[in-house]
């Protein structure tokens, strides 16, 4: 069905894909801390993940510690 992960080989082989080109970014963001401290082209970027897969973006991570990451809505508390 359509949405769904093929789960044969002949059927992975009949997947066509869409590609979307989105403009990037060059600055750091590892020290942001809030989806409204992301930089606008990261911003879209996100938006537009959400519109593809009808689910807002929560958090994202913005370096490789399990802390580091972008929230939007609400202050993450870690022990």
């Amino acid at each position: 069905p359509y949405g769904m992960m093929p789960s044969t080989l002949d059927g992975l082989a009949r997947v066509e894909v869409d590609y979307e080109s989105l403009p990037g970014w060059k600055c750091d963001i590892s020290k942001c801390e809030t989806f409204d401290s992301l930089p606008e082209n990261a911003k879209a970027y996100l938006k537009r993940i959400e519109e593809l897969v009808g689910v807002e973006v929560s958090w994202v991570g913005v370096g490789p510690g399990r802390t580091e990451m972008a929230t939007k809505g609400f202050e993450p508390i870690y022990n």
